[in-house]
């Protein structure tokens, strides 16, 4: 997951995502999954605007709520998101048998 990745929020370096999770109280996912978006200045500064996200046909104000229509694991959703992000492919897909499109 990255956890011996450097990153720096808000001009302070951290080590590891990890030691940034435990600087701000949260877990070491969800400053990966920022680090994903690019909102890591962001972090530990309360609810950030959630993606909207469309599944088969269905809109929801985020990717999390967009899984949980699924009953699917968000955890699982973001990461497949993430990994189509750095390669490149589009954000329209299936994933799971449904026909899922993030806004951005």
């Amino acid at each position: 997951m990255g956890s011996k990745i450097r990153c720096v929020i808000r001009g302070t370096e951290y080590p590891s995502f990890a030691a940034a999770a435990r600087a701000f109280g949260l877990s070491k996912n969800a400053v990966w999954i920022a680090a994903e978006r690019g909102t890591l200045d962001a972090v530990g500064l309360g609810k950030v605007e959630g993606i909207p996200t469309t599944v088969d046909g269905q809109p929801f104000d985020s990717i999390t709520a967009a899984a949980r229509g699924m009953e699917a694991d968000a955890t699982s959703l973001h990461h497949y998101i993430a990994s189509r992000r750095r390669r490149g492919l589009p954000l329209a897909f299936t994933w799971r048998g449904r026909a899922v499109e993030v806004a951005r």
